[in-house]
């Protein structure tokens, strides 16, 4: 063991670690992978929401969670980008509920965004074929890329977030 690891462990031992950090690790420690790595993130922008506003998070209440999906609509994200966020929010009291962290669950009742059935499922295959088609036009690259996507069912969203927009149209128009 290096004196740097031994140096991180005691540094880590001396923070103090607040409850509602020990709850979002309690509740992300049940994910891996790209889930695992997109609910942190969320639970990142909900944290940082509450600290922008003076909010601690356990100290949340129903009507919190409501602003601050009124705070995504109002910065222009879409219903199937909220809706997901929302879901990590209300995971996220739910578990610490359920661990005793928290009286009572804030975000049972938290009304989420309705969400399109054509948004956030996917292409279907007549939008998959425009998509290739117009990427064929765009050079063998941007093909390439649009049928690599296609093919194996990849998303720009979880990689890009809320820029997920601005990528793809940067894709079709060639920027």
């Amino acid at each position: 063991m290096s004196s740097d690891q031994i140096d991180l462990d005691q540094e880590l031992v001396q923070r103090e670690v607040n409850e509602a950090e020990l709850a979002a690790v309690a509740f992300l420690a049940r994910y891996s992978g790209r889930t695992l790595e997109a609910d942190r993130q969320d639970l990142r922008f909900f944290f940082a929401w509450t600290a922008s506003v003076g909010l601690e998070v356990l100290a949340s209440a129903r009507p919190h969670i409501e602003l601050f999906r009124h705070h995504m609509e109002q910065r222009g994200l879409a219903a199937s980008t909220i809706d997901p966020r929302l879901a990590t929010v209300c995971g996220l009291y739910r578990f610490a509920h359920i661990d005793g962290r928290i009286g009572s669950n804030p975000a049972q009742y938290v009304r989420r965004p309705k969400v399109h059935p054509s948004q956030g499922h996917g292409m279907d295959r007549a939008e998959l074929g425009r998509f290739l088609f117009t990427a064929e036009q765009l050079g063998h690259q941007r093909a390439a890329l649009a049928v690599l996507l296609g093919l194996n069912g990849l998303r720009v969203r979880p990689a890009t977030r809320e820029h997920a927009a601005y990528v793809v149209v940067a894709f079709v128009a060639g920027a």
